[in-house]
């Protein structure tokens, strides 16, 4: 009997990729969440409970899977690495306690994902699925673990605007994915800078959707334009090694053009 495990942040993406196995598929289904902490950037305080918030709908509204989640706390560095990379080493721990004869890995990637020269850099390296197969290799009962990592979204091809399209509005109200939000009387809001927020106000605007989602569009929340008034840079001085975490006031002065955290997923 195959397990998939599926690493979901609360964004579209991941989002879609859960409502499909549990409307398209009958396979057994387990959830897992990484809580990240970055110092400098609270996206934890609006991405975990959006996931509280779709995962409750699922439960109400599709069939049963298992869920579970950690944390993890990442030291004030600058260089933060990549997303994907410890989705996958929490997988390698994960997935040989699951039940099932074959555990297969789901990530919720989609085309879009791969556009930018870094991120085709690693796909043409095959960087991801060689992580993957060195940490089965490395993992106890490795035999369970698929060594393919499932991507629906890029095997069957759907843009992002189909995803938006073809999630139901009641869970893509509910989801978050801004990378580094702002916070105005402890509320988080959308950038509006980051690659995430810029790519959901293009597609909702093509749409003509902007208003029925305001947690995905900081236009639609009446905010002040995203300011820029100091480089991201300067937050760390010389040495990377004593980054100061950021005051929630100044999560809002950061450049647009020098933001790191914002290529980390991939």
């Amino acid at each position: 009997m195959e397990t998939v495990l599926l690493m979901f942040s609360g964004g579209v993406d991941s989002t879609y990729l859960l409502h499909y196995y549990l409307t398209k598929t009958d396979i057994p289904l387990h959830v897992h969440h990484i809580s990240l902490r970055y110092p400098q950037f609270d996206r934890w305080k609006t991405e975990d409970p959006a996931v509280e918030r779709i995962l409750s709908y699922c439960r109400d509204n599709y069939r049963g899977f298992d869920y579970s989640a950690s944390r993890f706390d990442m030291p004030p560095f600058r260089l933060v690495g990549r997303d994907s990379d410890l989705h996958l080493l929490v997988a390698s721990k994960i997935g040989p306690n699951l039940p099932g004869d074959k555990i297969t890995l789901a990530l919720g990637h989609c085309l879009e994902d791969y556009e930018s020269p870094e991120t085709q850099a690693r796909a043409r390296l095959q960087l991801l699925p060689n992580l993957w197969k060195a940490l089965i290799d490395s993992a106890e009962e490795k035999g369970k673990l698929n060594t393919v990592i499932s991507r629906p979204l890029i095997d069957q091809k759907i843009p992002k605007e189909e995803i938006f399209k073809m999630l139901p509005a009641s869970l893509l109200k509910l989801c978050w994915s801004c990378r580094m939000p702002d916070f105005y009387n402890d509320v988080g809001y959308p950038c509006g800078l980051c690659h995430t927020c810029k790519k959901n106000e293009k597609i909702l605007a093509h749409l003509g959707r902007t208003g029925e989602f305001p947690q995905l569009v900081r236009s639609e929340q009446g905010l002040p334009k995203p300011a820029a008034q100091k480089n991201f840079s300067s937050f760390f001085g010389g040495n990377p090694a004593q980054v100061p975490s950021l005051p929630v006031q100044e999560q809002s002065n950061r450049d647009a053009s020098d933001r790191s955290a914002d290529q980390a997923r991939f």
